[in-house]
């Protein structure tokens, strides 16, 4: 695969998680099957698509891109939301699409990406960066919350009181650790992500050990062990590409 394929590919990925996760409201994916809502949020992806690519001639690549997240959102919308299987499917399906344009894209010559060759390497690099921050947080928030849904309607469904808490406080302490074995990783002290590790078991500990069924436990165990699985992951690939490009 040639550099400009690769570059193209960071670009695409990164103007797709952005679109999808950052611009895109809990009650726009709830009603992704309306036109105006599915129009909407292709017309984002499109335009996202066009200006971190910055190849202004090349602006049909950033509409295939747009009409194709039209087609995959809508089948999503039709045969499930909030099912692991349809989202990864989902997603699957995006990055084929994406590869396809970073096949065409290698096959022409003399191609000029504006952004890059006026901040050099260090555009490339930001979008990784923010692509990776993006990936830990909102990407892994929605995933895991997909996995545990339904071990929490398990515990629903058996009429047990969940435990007394914050508002969001599990996505905002999910989303800080991601970001802490990150930033761990990317000063290269990741013996500092054991600490992390056993620092929020010892916290976790008095909520688990108060609870009286043993089916809470589980659910923020799972939940745990999930969040710090991911950031390891999306961290560690984040830092590898940064190596490599």
């Amino acid at each position: 695969m040639s550099e400009i394929s690769k570059e193209i590919i960071i670009y695409l990925f990164a103007a797709h998680i952005i679109g999808d996760f950052v611009f895109q409201s809990k009650a726009d994916v709830q009603n992704k099957s309306k036109p105006a809502v599915l129009a909407k949020h292709s017309l984002i992806i499109t335009l996202l698509s066009f200006v971190i690519v910055g190849v202004w001639n090349l602006w049909y690549l950033s509409l295939f891109i747009g009409t194709s997240h039209i087609i995959i959102d809508y089948i999503k919308a039709k045969y499930g939301q909030d099912k692991i299987f349809p989202f990864l499917l989902d997603q699957f399906a995006h990055l084929i699409f994406i590869l396809i344009a970073a096949f065409y894209v290698s096959t022409i010559d003399n191609i000029q990406f504006f952004w890059s060759e006026l901040a050099g390497g260090i555009y490339l690099s930001a979008i990784v960066v923010i692509s990776g921050l993006v990936l830990l947080i909102r990407t892994g928030g929605i995933f895991i919350g997909i996995i545990v849904t339904p071990f929490l309607q398990q515990i629903n469904s058996e009429e047990v009181r969940p435990a007394r808490g914050l508002s969001s406080g599990g996505e905002w302490i999910g989303s800080l650790e991601r970001i802490l074995i990150f930033i761990m990783l990317l000063m290269e002290i990741p013996a500092a992500v054991g600490f992390l590790i056993a620092a929020k078991s010892i916290l976790r500990f008095g909520e688990i050990k108060e609870s009286q069924n043993r089916m809470e436990a589980e659910y923020i165990i799972i939940g745990t062990f999930l969040s710090f699985i991911w950031g390891l992951i999306i961290s560690y690939g984040v830092l590898q590409l940064l190596q490599n490009i």
